[in-house]
């Protein structure tokens, strides 16, 4: 849905078909191939999402998701109580690959804990990234949050973040 990221998609990848579009409401296009990243998370239902998507999926093809999962930010969940995000581990996603009528051919889970110089560098290094939803709470929560983060998970290398990221290749 966003102008910026097609423009930049079009001068990476030329050749490939963008388009501007709400991919949880609206029709994607025929395609041999649909991938994406950081997205499958934020749909309000990933079952009717994914089985639209495979609906564009012609003869032999291919598509491929990576987002976030279960334990991805445990910590700053366990600090905060609030996410903008229903959390899956890898197990259920795999359940509404197949609930959708895809066939999970390939998947992978990485797992890693990075490092932050605080609480306040973690939240605004996800800003940054465009990966957050409207504030839901208020900047003295949000500031008790980052206080509690930074005693709770600080260490001599800084705060730590568990990131968990699964990859799905499937097919109809």
């Amino acid at each position: 849905a966003s102008p910026a990221m097609v423009a930049l998609g079009k001068t990476a990848v030329p050749l490939a078909q963008w388009k501007i579009l709400d991919s949880f409401t609206e029709t994607l296009p025929p395609s041999t191939i649909q991938v994406s990243s950081g997205l499958l998370q934020w749909a309000p239902n990933p079952a009717r999402v994914l089985e639209s998507w495979k609906q564009g999926l012609l003869p032999g093809a291919r598509t491929l998701h990576a987002f976030p999962c279960q334990p991805c930010l445990r910590e700053w969940r366990e600090v905060l109580h609030e996410s903008p995000v229903f959390w899956r581990d890898e197990g259920e996603w795999l359940e509404l690959f197949a609930a959708a009528g895809l066939r999970v051919t390939r998947k992978s889970l990485w797992k890693d804990r990075w490092f932050f110089g605080s609480a306040l560098d973690m939240v605004r290094a996800m800003h940054r990234s465009g990966v957050t939803a409207r504030a839901k709470v208020g900047p003295g929560v949000l500031r008790s949050a980052l206080r509690s983060y930074d005693r709770q998970y600080g260490s001599a290398e800084g705060v730590w973040a568990t990131w968990a990221w699964l990859a799905v290749e499937a097919e109809p």
